[in-house]
């Protein structure tokens, strides 16, 4: 978690950004990059969940009391999957660079933000359940 968290940083995102949009507290992101701490299962969940990856990634194989074990999705590893998610964060970081240069002129470009939302449901649909259909969808409407 703290590799992803320190990456995420970097990119100039400030910590209380990245925990707004992981849906933690400031402190948490701060114990992630500077302590040892043994998270719960629900932040590990919500850390993995933004960065699109497993929340098995975050366990050595042993679980503490409170701590199950996740069931990794049969799709999370599918090079097709892999390759989407990446395609899906290249076009949001682009949309959130264009966004910037936009607001500033006072123009939005909120379609293609939706768009990508519906993408990312979509993908996110296909990672959690394996049915390809949602993908299918896609192509065919896009």
């Amino acid at each position: 978690m703290k590799e992803l968290i320190k990456g995420e940083l970097n990119k100039g995102i400030t910590q209380r950004e990245l925990a707004n949009k992981v849906h933690v507290s400031q402190g948490t992101i701060q114990k992630i990059l500077f302590t040892d701490t043994k998270f719960t299962y629900e932040t590990k969940k919500k850390v993995a969940d933004y960065f699109g990856v497993p929340v098995s990634d975050f366990y050595d194989g042993t679980t503490g009391p409170g701590e199950p074990k996740a069931a990794e999705p049969p799709a999370s590893r599918d090079p097709l999957l892999q390759s989407l998610l990446l395609n899906i964060q290249q076009l949001t970081d682009a949309v959130k660079a264009s966004n910037e240069r936009i607001d500033a002129q006072g123009t939005h470009i909120g379609n293609i933000g939706k768009a990508l939302d519906r993408l990312n449901d979509s993908v996110q649909e296909y990672a959690q359940t394996g049915d390809r259909s949602a993908l299918k969808k896609l192509r065919d409407a896009g």
